[in-house]
This record gives C-alpha cells, sequence and structure tokens, in this order.
C-alpha cells in the first residue's frame, strides 16, 4: 500500500494534473485497502497466514491504476485482447472435434490437454478459458452492431466468433462464464440492433442442432447448470448462506464484519480454497457493512460517469458477475483491467 501511494505521488508530481482526474476508482481502492489493513489489525496469526498480500497490495491496485491511467488507449488494448480471445478460440477447435465425438463428458475438460497442447497435468482449468471466451462473444456482440451497417464481410466474420464463443461456453462447463456473458452481450442490448442478435441466436440453434442430436451431454455447461435443481454440488449455496450467518451474528459483525480471512474459520476450514465465492459476500461478512460501502464506490465511481465506454463497461459487468459466483477479493485484477479501461475519455480530449 505505501508503494501505491508513491507511485501515485511520483505520477502526480511529474504529470500533468490534468491526467489524474479521474482516478477515482483507484482512490477508492486504497481507501478500501485502509479498512483492509485496520481490520486486518484484529486479526489472529491463522488467519493473517491466509492473505495474499502480493495480490491485494501490489497486482490489484497495479492493475486498478495503469488501466485507469491509459484508458485513452482503451481500443488498442481491446483489439489485443480481442486477439488473444481468437487465439484460444483456434486452440479450443480441435479440442471442441475430439469432444464432440466421445458419448459422454464424465469430468470437466481441459480442452488444451485434450487437443495435446498442455502437459502441465491441470484438468480444471475451465474457469479461466470461460473468462477469454466470455470477452471474445461481448466483444464479438459489440462489433456486430458496429459493423451491421458498414461492412457485411466484417460482419458475417463477427456472426461466427459470437457464435462459436457461445458454443464454447455451452461446452467448457463454466457456468459463471456462460451467465456472465450472456449479462454483458444483455448490457450492449440498448445499442445493438436486437435483429442481429436473434440472427446470432438462430445461427447458433443451427450449428448446435447436429451435435445435440448425436450426443445431448456435449453441452456439458447446460448439465451443470441442471444439476443446480438436485443439489449443491459446488457448495455455493452453503458458502452463501454461512458467509450471511457470519455478518448477521451481531452488530459488531453487522458493521465491522467478522475479521479478515475469518470466513475459512468461521466454517471450520482452515483453507485457502474455502472462501464464499461471492466477492460481495465475502466483504460484507469479512468487513462488514462499512466496507462493503467502500467496496462499491470503486464501481460506482466509473459507472455513474455517463460518458464512460459502453463496451469495456459491459466487459466489467460480466467480471462482476463471474466473481460473484466465483473468485475472491484478493485476485481483483481482472474486473480492475476493464473497470479501469472504462474511464471516460473526455478528459484526454
Amino acid at each position: 500500500m505505501i508503494g501505491s501511494f508513491l507511485v501515485l505521488l511520483i505520477f502526480t508530481i511529474y504529470e500533468p494534473k490534468r491526467s489524474l482526474q479521474n482516478m477515482e476508482p483507484v482512490f477508492w481502492y486504497l481507501i478500501f485497502l485502509i479498512w483492509y489493513s485496520f481490520r486486518l489489525l484484529f486479526s489472529s496469526p491463522i488467519e493473517m497466514m491466509q492473505v495474499d498480500f502480493r495480490f491485494l497490495f501490489v497486482i490489484n491496485i497495479a492493475t486498478l491504476f495503469f488501466c485507469t491511467y491509459y484508458s485513452y488507449l482503451k481500443n488498442y488494448v481491446l483489439n489485443i485482447v480481442f486477439l488473444g480471445s481468437i487465439t484460444y478460440m483456434l486452440f479450443s477447435i480441435n479440442a471442441f472435434y475430439a469432444l464432440s465425438s466421445q458419448t459422454s463428458t464424465d469430468n470437466l475438460i481441459n480442452i488444451f490437454a485434450l487437443a495435446g497442447l498442455d502437459n502441465s497435468g491441470e484438468t480444471n482449468i475451465y474457469q479461466n478459458v470461460g473468462i477469454w471466451f466470455v470477452i471474445l462473444l461481448v466483444i464479438s456482440a459489440d462489433f456486430i452492431g458496429k459493423y451491421s451497417k458498414k461492412s457485411k464481410f466484417k460482419t458475417f466474420l463477427f456472426f461466427l466468433l459470437f457464435c462459436s464463443s457461445f458454443i464454447m461456453l455451452l461446452t467448457i462447463g463454466a457456468r459463471s462464464a456462460l451467465i456472465s456473458g450472456i449479462i454483458g452481450v444483455v448490457y450492449l442490448l440498448k445499442n445493438t440492433a436486437i435483429k442481429n442478435i436473434l440472427i446470432s441466436i438462430s445461427i447458433v440453434t443451427v450449428l448446435l442442432a447436429p451435435i445435440i442430436f448425436f450426443n445431448q451431454d456435449i453441452l456439458l455447461t447446460i448439465s451443470r447448470i441442471s444439476t443446480l435443481f438436485y443439489g449443491d454440488d459446488s457448495e455455493r449455496i452453503f458458502l452463501f448462506s454461512n458467509a450471511i450467518d457470519l455478518w448477521s451474528q451481531n452488530i459488531y459483525t453487522i458493521l465491522f464484519g467478522g475479521g479478515v480471512r475469518s470466513f475459512p474459520i468461521f466454517i471450520g476450514e482452515n483453507n485457502l480454497g474455502y472462501y464464499p465465492h461471492n466477492i460481495f459476500l465475502e466483504v460484507l461478512s469479512e468487513l462488514g457493512i462499512i466496507g462493503l460501502f467502500i467496496f462499491f464506490q470503486i464501481f460506482y465511481s466509473v459507472f455513474k460517469i455517463k460518458t464512460s465506454d459502453l463496451l469495456t463497461k459491459a466487459l466489467t459487468i460480466s467480471m462482476i458477475a463471474i466473481y460473484c459466483f466465483t473468485g475472491g477479493i484478493q485476485d481483483l485484477y481482472n474486473i480492475f483491467f476493464f473497470l479501469g479501461l472504462s474511464v471516460s475519455s473526455q478528459i484526454y480530449e
């Protein structure tokens, strides 16, 4: 945190003040870190050992700061990210066909390992891959709206990318990614003709029809969503309800929370893998209403600006939606990357 303040101080001194006019989300995150540090003083040694200071006090703040500071370069950055997401798509094609030829999907497949592109032995990277497919889905939807009246060829290409990314999201088993991608696309509807979205959905349906006919289990994400109606296989309901129980114990926890990393101890698990899997419930249960108010201000400081970029805001919403089902506050850099790029660019003109 001290290093972050020093970086801000240096840029304030040596750069024009005009360039730092829209750093409000960064300042709110620093205030959040101050509150986090204050609550950390009351944590036990066991709880403190579970805090990853590198991400909270270095990577998160650096990502938010530099993406906000250089937000006027958002178009170039988005093009690079878009190409990166296409690369993931190309690497996944062989794995998708190999997977579609199987009679069933008994596990959450590492599509890169299936294609012979990943020898790490890691099998459950579907959430990481899902984030890239969400990015491809949302950006493709935005480009469909932009080029629908300018270039039929480009529109067709983006239709294919939109359909392909949606199929992948239906296949890899990442439920939160599929839901967040749909939310991000819906957010863009106010700038995208509904006809284009309907055409995209029709194309997806036509492409999926033969696959569903020969192998219904290929839609692993839908299968995993359906299991939620028969049981809590991912323990999300258990985690969410215990986060509420931790927060609502008494007036002290309601205001100040149970303390940093108190959630694993509360449920009897001293393990880094146990956290609410919802960033807002995590902040509420461990840092209280005060912490949640400060946390909300980080996002409100950007979304309240009407001139902020629609596409990056849609991507930010998608990332937030993912983090409402998986991910914690220690690795907010995925959200902060797009949140920082979303700030208004008028101050740079």
